[in-house]
């Protein structure tokens, strides 16, 4: 072998050791000038792949997943057209590349993400994994089809990429991966059998919920523990997707704490509507023996068409290094570094102490979300999963005595602290007459007007 094949060799056996390298990094590990390197990569052919551009270029080795190593990656946008993206590829060691059709600036941002290559699952599709009470059904009913564990905490990217390419034509959001995932998206827009009209709803709702407690597939995945399921209406102005949560209404106690938590629920999103901030138009629906909380989906527009959304927790995770924090904290960091803008971000911070001012106790980074587009800001998304958990059953079935104790406005949050006061108060006050509420949650919301009440006295 003489030395340009040696050089050649060395080069794909420490790309395949190490992953994927910097230009720099590379010269100094095998010892040889940018422009002997540059000769080798192209007499290596497929085997080693460029990414990026300049000071941002990257080398890496593909590898397989199911016998595939790229796949083309798809937006639908608001209008029901499929845009392409580009093309997710496989490298390294766990790793992952976007080729990009054009500039995503938000997608791939410098210098993190400049040559579009990631160190596991990319973080805007993060929240593709199958997560919450249905994914955990998704995971258990499509494992050995997949060969994939029937355990998500045992998931990893590779797994995760298998789940879109192969069923992840209707996920949260706006893009789909792999030709495949896409055929089958567009033929469910196309086809109206599934969606149902307003009129059907108390007839087939129970045999919905049913579906989901049994591990049935009944729609999308969205994250989330509480019990639910996606459906469709069909209305005169076009379809309407919806997310479902439910619960018996009577019968015993801890079905009445879940469905006055559901009224719960749609009262919290109506007061933060009324007061100007977006969040998810609830409705309650009751039907015999149970009761429907619906929940537009926005990502989905009535022409079926989608809109980008991406959690705080993918953020978070992926250019903070946090796994959870105050979204007041992060707020401010987002602002910063130009994701959000600065209302956007003071909506964040008055959401945040809305949430803590009327007890939700799951405030989570998962639970709040930004609309994804290819330029920053993003734009902050309506407010879902919005009330009071910490009333909420415990996993073994009792229901304690809770009572809140309001937080104090942390430094620089006064002004946000004495906007959510007030919205929470006007809360508690008309959940405490509200129709439906069991007793321990109302006695529950009698004692948090006093005390949100009191507290706002003291910093008003």
């Amino acid at each position: 072998m003489n030395d340009s094949a040696q050089q050649r060799s060395q080069l794909i056996r420490t790309l395949l050791q190490r992953g994927a390298m910097r230009a720099g990094e590379l010269q100094e590990s095998l010892g040889i000038s940018r422009a002997t390197l540059s000769r080798q990569v192209a007499r290596a052919g497929d085997q080693v792949q460029r990414y990026g551009a300049a000071r941002a270029t990257v080398y890496a080795t593909r590898r397989q997943i199911a016998n595939a190593s790229a796949w083309p990656l798809y937006r639908i946008g608001a209008d029901a057209q499929v845009e392409i993206l580009g093309s997710l590829e496989a490298i390294g060691r766990g790793q992952f590349a976007l080729r990009p059709q054009h500039a995503l600036p938000a997608l791939m941002p410098a210098p993190q993400f400049a040559a579009g290559v990631f160190p596991d699952l990319p973080w805007f599709l993060d929240d593709l994994r199958p997560q919450g009470f249905l994914g955990r059904h998704f995971a258990h009913r499509l494992a050995t089809v997949l060969n994939v564990p029937s355990d998500l905490t045992r998931w990893n990217g590779d797994h995760v990429i298998t789940a879109l390419v192969h069923a992840g034509e209707d996920l949260t959001g706006d893009l789909v991966l792999g030709e495949a995932s896409l055929q089958r998206a567009l033929a469910a827009a196309d086809c109206s059998t599934g969606a149902i009209a307003p009129t059907e709803r108390e007839q087939v709702y129970p045999s919905l919920a049913a579906a989901a407690l049994a591990g049935e597939p009944v729609g999308s995945s969205p994250g989330g523990e509480q019990q639910k399921f996606t459906t469709i209406l069909r209305l005169s102005h076009g379809r309407e997707s919806l997310i479902v949560k439910f619960s018996q209404a009577q019968g015993n106690p801890v079905a009445e704490r879940w469905a006055s938590l559901l009224r719960a629920e749609a009262l919290a999103a109506r007061v933060l509507n009324e007061h100007g901030i977006a969040a998810a138009d609830n409705r309650v629906l009751e039907t015999g023996e149970m009761i429907f909380l619906e929940s537009p989906r926005f990502d989905r527009t009535t022409s079926l068409g989608r809109r980008g959304q991406v959690s705080l927790a993918a953020l978070s995770s992926a250019f903070y290094g946090l796994a959870d924090a105050p979204w007041w904290q992060l707020a401010t960091r987002l602002q910063r570094d130009g994701w959000i803008s600065a209302e956007d971000a003071l909506t964040l911070q008055r959401v945040y102490w809305y949430g803590a001012l009327i007890g939700n106790s799951d405030m989570h980074l998962g639970n709040a979300a930004l609309q994804l587009c290819d330029q920053r800001p993003l734009p902050l998304c309506p407010v879902y999963d919005m009330l009071p958990m910490l009333w909420r059953p415990t996993a073994q079935g009792s229901l304690p005595e809770r009572q809140l104790i309001p937080p104090l406005p942390a430094s620089g949050q006064l002004d946000a602290w004495r906007w959510a006061a007030s919205a929470a108060s006007e809360f508690w006050a008309r959940l405490a007459d509200e129709v439906g509420i069991d007793d321990g949650l109302r006695l529950g919301a009698d004692q948090a007007v006093t005390a949100v009440r009191r507290g706002l006295g003291r910093f008003g």
